[in-house]
């Protein structure tokens, strides 16, 4: 460990070293072309040696580096990796000062740069680095639609009420599906309550499965009661089985983000309606999933539901019940188990002794 350390400090040092030859007042083209020459840097000395040289670039500067960038095709490897490394390297403590001077130059070219696949490359840096600054000219892009989603992505990357703010504005002016569908992600991976009503404003607007799908993830996100009867249509639409649009598994995190919002009772309403629907379609799936919510809710309301499932024809369901019942069920002892396994099948019988063998204590095997 020692003898790597001293290495890194000599490399540190020769570094440090050649970089602080270099003649100052140096051209923007001197500048870039002496970056240039250390790509690529596969060698720490080069890579170091090309963060250095970063290091003293103004905003401009960085705007002309990255208009260096040609059309797709061409060779922008040497350009893409230095900047790249740069976002990161910038995240560093003690460079707070390189980092103000990167972001207000990556700002700044997406609004210079002619080829929309680098408009794109400038934003996903900012994803690294971006701060409050970089949010004018981010938000610029949310009405683009090759543009939005890199730049919704970025504001969600900066995770600010003012970056939140921006996409709300974007969403309330959007007024095409591409970017509704790239905000309305945004917000829902943020869970901004802020936009719940909005988002489903737009369901009646889109009716798209893309964007009736992005609608729903983004509000099982979010987890506002508004939006209930929205995942009621779908689920009734969908017959409480599995859909295009996965209104079941989407219904179920929706129910996760009621209970996380400390919204149990309306949570516990959806459950039940869901838990009753699925056993009308005989969906396991469906009622493994909303028997296991409405358990962590109320154990003792659903004793019962718990029982009659470890009594089911489906393995997996009665061994989820049996799990549950173990976990939270008050009184579901070794006894109670093996009373329900005298009046059930073989297979109910097996799925009983199996849990009692794996998960039972010394007393339990006595009275088996």
């Amino acid at each position: 460990m020692k003898r790597i350390f001293n290495s890194l400090t000599v490399l540190l040092l020769i570094s440090s070293a050649t970089y602080a030859q270099q003649p100052q007042n140096r051209t923007t083209a001197t500048k870039i072309a002496d970056v240039l020459a250390q790509q690529p840097a596969e060698e720490k000395e080069k890579f170091l040696l090309a963060m250095h040289e970063l290091e003293g670039f103004s905003s401009d500067d960085v705007v002309t580096f990255l208009k260096g960038l040609k059309a797709p095709g061409s060779n922008n490897a040497p350009i893409e990796f230095a900047a790249n490394s740069y976002s990161f390297y910038v995240n560093q403590p003690g460079k707070e000062q390189q980092k103000r001077v990167f972001v207000e130059g990556l700002a700044k070219s997406i609004a210079q740069l002619s080829e929309p696949t680098n408009q794109v490359f400038a934003l996903r840096l900012l994803r690294q680095c971006a701060d409050n600054t970089a949010i004018p000219a981010v938000a610029n892009c949310l009405t683009n639609d090759y543009l939005a989603d890199a730049a919704a992505r970025t504001l969600v990357s900066i995770r600010t009420p003012e970056s939140t703010a921006a996409l709300e504005k974007a969403l309330a002016a959007s007024t095409t599906e591409k970017t509704a569908i790239a905000l309305v992600t945004a917000l829902g991976d943020l869970k901004d309550k802020n936009a719940e009503s909005a988002i489903l404003g737009l369901t009646q607007k889109y009716n798209s499965d893309g964007f009736q799908r992005t609608a729903l993830i983004a509000l099982s996100k979010i987890g506002g009661t508004a939006s209930e009867s929205l995942f009621q249509e779908k689920l009734n639409a969908a017959g409480y089985s599995y859909d295009k649009l996965d209104a079941v598994g989407l219904g179920i995190d929706y129910a996760q983000a009621l209970i996380d919002n400390k919204h149990d009772q309306d949570a516990v309403k959806f459950l039940n309606k869901f838990f009753q629907e699925s056993q009308k379609v005989k969906s396991i799936n469906g009622q493994i999933a909303s028997l296991k919510l409405l358990t962590t809710i109320d154990p003792a309301k659903q004793q019962k539901n718990l029982l009659a499932a470890v009594k089911s024809d489906n393995g997996a369901y009665r061994n989820i019940a049996l799990q549950l019942l173990g976990k939270y069920g008050k009184g579901a002892d070794a006894k109670s188990f093996l009373d329900l396994a005298s009046k059930g099948t073989p297979e109910v019988q097996e799925s009983v002794l199996n849990y009692l063998a794996h998960n039972g204590s010394a007393s339990s095997l006595k009275l088996i």
